[in-house]
């Protein structure tokens, strides 16, 4: 009898640290291996990314198979803080089937610290971030769609090489970086590619169709405020929005008249027009003037690169404002008006316009 019930305890015992093990590295126990990436198991996608929760080791690649549709709660977060010790954990998500959020939420995944999410032959309906220290890959199957679906860039590393993100929000990139070397963004809303902060750079690809238009008809790419086209030839493309040009395959859009400090410069709207001016900072506040035409006032709009800083209205009895600014700094100005005519446009240190 005692013996017996030793020999049950071992078993027991053998049977809970298989199962342990199994947890700890899912190799053999629990699907095998493709490759060297090792399977995740779980009865349904929900139940795979928990067991990642869980489970994942670092320095290992993981393989999530989909056989059906599936569904899941917004914010799903795939990354690992760095007091987990964690790092340098692959998930390569795969199946010919598409996932979409069970509730009217957007977020469908965030990758963060230590993660990279490789998206092969898949459907995601919903946004996918990409937080500082989290990479995301796209490549040739792979899609991203539906009212909010998008890439969102802040901080971390997109790279796409083939699939399509179409028919929601495209890309937009708020720090970090994006590269593309092929691929498809169309048919989005907005803008194909918007970068706020961090560098997009473009080597292939395809980006057409969207709802933000360059006066060519191509579709546009926005650098904070600039809006740019892609030239018919050249090396391939980087867009620095903390820049004030674009370099490599890009073409500015929107033409800026260069200001000179304490020097008019004429001005001509059409009717409900824009006109758009760019000056460097040479003092720590800047005066902005303005002179009347045929026009008897402008409402007037000034920009760093990525973002409006300062707007007011100039008339007969107000012809100037000024703004606090980081000296060596480039700033833009954008002038409309409802009615078209004629004005002049200056800048300096002082509340005194220069001489006409």
């Amino acid at each position: 009898m005692k013996k017996n019930g030793f020999f049950r305890v071992m078993a027991a015992f053998i049977a809970a640290a298989a199962i342990l093990l199994a947890g700890c590295d899912n190799i053999t126990n629990s699907g095998g291996q493709s490759g060297n990436e090792s399977a995740v198991p779980g009865a349904d996608l929900a139940a795979k990314l928990a067991w990642l929760k869980n489970y994942a080791r670092s320095d290992h690649s993981y393989l999530i198979t989909i056989d059906k549709n599936e569904t899941l709660a917004g914010d799903n977060y795939l990354y690992y803080p760095t007091s987990t010790g964690k790092g340098n954990i692959t998930i390569r998500l795969t199946g010919d089937w598409a996932i979409s959020l069970l509730f009217d939420d957007y977020l469908l995944f965030e990758i963060g610290n230590g993660v990279t999410l490789i998206l092969d032959k898949i459907a995601l309906y919903g946004e996918v971030r990409v937080e500082s220290g989290g990479v995301l890959e796209m490549g040739t199957g792979a899609i991203i769609t539906g009212e909010y679906g998008e890439v969102y860039v802040s901080g971390g590393t997109f790279t796409m090489s083939g699939g399509t993100i179409s028919n929601g929000y495209g890309v937009s990139v708020s720090g970090g970086t994006f590269t593309m070397s092929g691929g498809t963004i169309s048919n989005n809303t907005g803008v194909g590619v918007y970068v706020s902060g961090g560098i997009f750079t473009k080597t292939g690809g395809t980006i057409t169709g969207s709802d933000a238009q360059n006066s060519d008809g191509s579709t546009a790419v926005y650098a904070g405020i600039r809006k740019y086209r892609e030239k018919t030839a050249g090396p391939g493309v980087a867009l620095d929005s903390t820049k004030s040009g674009a370099a490599g395959g890009w073409d500015d859009d929107i033409i800026f008249t260069p200001l000179t400090v304490d020097t008019w410069a004429d001005g001509n709207l059409p009717q409900n027009g824009v006109q758009w001016f760019m000056f460097t900072a040479t003092a720590s506040t800047q005066y902005i003037h303005a002179s009347f035409g045929t026009l008897t006032s402008l409402y007037v709009q000034m920009y760093l690169p990525n973002n409006i800083v300062y707007s007011t209205s100039l008339h007969d009895s107000n012809k100037y404002t000024s703004l606090g600014v980081t000296v060596g700094q480039e700033y833009y100005i954008r002038v409309e008006n409802s009615n078209s005519g004629t004005y002049k446009i200056a800048f300096n240190a002082s509340q005194t316009a220069p001489a006409l």
